[in-house]
């Protein structure tokens, strides 16, 4: 099966920074909280044109953290795009490496090949 150009750029850029383990971190939340959850991430899928389940592992980020934390996505007015949190990403998020600094710290990470 072939691989697509984007997982494969993925994996080239994921390659060039230290990463021990990828780290699926997903926040819990009570049935209460859960239900809440739903309809909040129901609400900004719409919105944003994003996949409905948010357990979905192609997205690669921690919804229900940002929602916890009170946090949402805001409107890029560069690309027109929602852009969530990066504190939430996971560690092999397309994202998580910008321009050399690490999105989730804010660290600048110098590449291994350096």
């Amino acid at each position: 099966m072939a691989e697509n150009a984007l997982s494969v750029t993925l994996k080239d850029r994921l390659a060039r920074y230290p990463i021990k383990e990828l780290e699926r971190k997903r926040t819990k939340l009570s049935p209460e909280k859960e239900q809440a959850f739903q309809k909040w991430y129901r609400g900004w899928a719409d919105r944003a044109g994003i996949d409905q389940d948010p357990d979905n592992p192609l997205h690669k980020y921690d919804y229900r953290g940002a929602f916890k934390s009170g946090q949402g996505p805001e409107k890029s007015s560069e690309d027109g795009l929602y852009h969530w949190p990066s504190e939430f990403k996971d560690d092999d998020h397309p994202n998580r490496f910008v321009d050399g600094v690490d999105t989730k710290t804010g660290k600048t990470i110098k590449p291994k090949d350096e």
